[in-house]
């Protein structure tokens, strides 16, 4: 099972590295553990002032 587990981190690890690279997702912490995310774009479209029309 701990083979399994760590398999599956290390999965995660290279997605994660790769959504990094290809501008995505964005690390906000600055932690080398217990990093936090950001989807760069949704964020970008969530912090825009609302329009009114």
């Amino acid at each position: 099972m701990t083979s399994r587990r760590i398999t599956k981190q290390t999965r995660c690890r290279y997605c994660i590295e790769e959504l990094e690279h290809n501008d995505i997702l964005e690390e906000t912490t600055g932690n080398e553990r217990n990093r936090e995310f950001r989807a760069i774009e949704i964020f970008e479209i969530l912090e825009r002032p609302p329009q009114t029309y």
